[in-house]
């Protein structure tokens, strides 16, 4: 029963379409960009309220204190639910050869965290994946502005 269910989860999750817009874009951004996709889910039995911000970071781990921030997308769930497509576009030419490449993000309702990202998830560099899941889970506390 245990594998069924979680074959079911993994078909749903990497057999949805994008929700609204042509095939061809995702979020507004035209797929033939240099971008890195995805899906986000969370395995919380939570709905999303209609109107809960999220919001996608490509950063660099590799900098000293924060992240830094090479790229990100703000989009309202419009009453989508889990999995939300996403799609992040970025210039090449701004990654540093050496870097630690990862997605962030958050999702957001009325000023407050409501789900975070388990981990960055790495990307780009060292073989890694430009279309990836990134798992999310609880989180609360005010966001910042």
């Amino acid at each position: 029963m245990h594998i069924w269910v979680s074959t079911l989860f993994f078909a749903l999750l990497f057999g949805c379409q994008p929700k609204g817009g042509d095939a061809g874009t995702s979020n507004g951004v035209q797929k033939d960009q240099t971008t890195i996709s995805g899906v986000i889910s969370y395995r919380e039995r939570k709905s999303l309220p209609p109107d809960a911000e999220v919001r996608m970071r490509l950063v660099d781990l590799n900098q000293t204190g924060d992240a830094q921030v090479i790229s990100a997308i703000d989009f309202l769930t419009e009453g989508n639910q889990i999995p939300l497509d996403f799609a992040i576009p970025y210039e090449p030419d701004q990654l540093d050869e050496n870097g630690n490449f990862a997605l962030e993000g958050d999702i957001i309702f009325a000023g407050m965290y409501i789900f975070e990202e388990m981990q960055p998830v790495s990307v780009i560099t060292n073989g890694k994946r430009k279309d990836v899941v990134v798992m999310m889970r609880s989180a609360s506390g005010k966001a910042e502005e």
